[in-house]
């Protein structure tokens, strides 16, 4: 009997999210001028971009945020991508970038005092990338994040939420609309 109010449910949440992403505008795919990038997004996304000292040099990381609207599942989407100096980033050092994408997922774990969920290896064709999901906010609100590295270029793709809808097909529409022209 248990099971099957769980079943009915889920099969509720199911038609609810249908419902809901069947009344909202297309979705659109963004990419700034210039950029060899795109992904889709609900919304219009706002940029922000500044000038970081590392012990690299100096680095230009931009970020483009997506807020969700009321009544959404997702609450922010974001899209930030850095250039790091060629000595830093080898092509042919496939273990290093998958290093780096490691460190910089447990940075940002750590920044949110977040719990890892779970985490895979998810390539962009040759490119080395992840993507994970973590729990912050005593188990509240959930991250869905997606890295990878393109050359000399660090791509990361968020999408925050309330935990109880972390697993939502927009943040994978999202996560995985990401491509190169």
């Amino acid at each position: 009997m248990h099971k099957v109010l769980h079943l009915i449910f889920f099969v509720l949440l199911s038609f609810i999210h249908t419902a809901q992403s069947q009344d909202k505008a297309p979705w659109k795919w963004f990419s700034p001028k210039g950029e060899p990038f795109e992904v889709t997004v609900p919304y219009d996304m706002q940029s922000e971009e500044k000038k970081v000292f590392t012990e690299v040099g100096a680095m230009h990381p931009v970020t483009w945020i997506c807020k969700g609207q009321e009544g959404d599942f997702n609450h922010l989407f974001m899209f930030s991508y850095v250039d790091y100096p060629k000595e830093v980033l080898h092509g042919d050092s496939t273990d290093l970038m998958r290093a780096m994408l490691h460190e910089s997922m447990t940075a940002h774990l750590e920044n949110l005092n977040a719990e890892l969920v779970y985490e895979s290896t998810l390539d962009y064709g040759a490119h080395p990338g992840i993507i994970y999901r973590a729990t912050y906010r005593d188990n509240n609100v959930s991250v869905k994040c997606r890295m990878i590295i393109i050359g000399h270029r660090f791509y990361s793709l968020q999408v925050y939420c309330p935990a109880i809808w972390g697993m939502n097909t927009e943040m994978d529409r999202y996560l995985m609309s990401f491509r190169i022209k």
